[in-house]
């Protein structure tokens, strides 16, 4: 591999590192200060994918203050339907900032990112290497 190709690999890993750093921080902070409520599926439709289905959701709740929040959502892996009950956590502070509280969609997508950011980095640097 070319090293000009090594360092575009080196620079896409760590630039997808940087960014899952960030997608880390601001998620751990709605848990940290977030406020919890019980949210209600009130639109579902799904689309298909390699990895299964992925249903789009429009998830209504209320606030400790009453007020009436919606919000989009993706979940996979799950039948879900309108009427579904989830646990939302959101910003107290701009309720719109919210997102259903279920370990896969705070991690899931994050998970993967880092695995794939890390075998860019390997990638690039064995290429590196190999090409010296």
């Amino acid at each position: 591999m070319p090293p000009q190709v090594a360092f575009i690999f080196i620079l896409a890993g760590v630039g997808l590192i940087t960014f899952c750093a960030f997608k880390f921080t601001s998620s751990q902070k709605l848990i940290k200060g977030g406020a919890h409520a019980i949210g209600t599926v009130t639109q579902a439709t799904w689309r298909m994918t390699r990895s299964g289905p992925i249903h789009n959701l429009v998830v209504s709740f209320e606030t400790d203050i009453g007020e009436n929040i919606k919000f989009k959502a993706e979940v996979g892996g799950r039948v879900v339907e309108v009427g579904y009950l989830f646990p939302v956590i959101y910003d107290p502070t701009n309720p719109q900032n919210a997102k259903i509280y279920l370990p896969e969609p705070f991690w899931g997508d994050l998970s993967v990112q880092i695995v794939i950011a890390v075998g860019l980095v390997i990638l690039g640097i064995a290429g590196f290497v190999y090409s010296l």
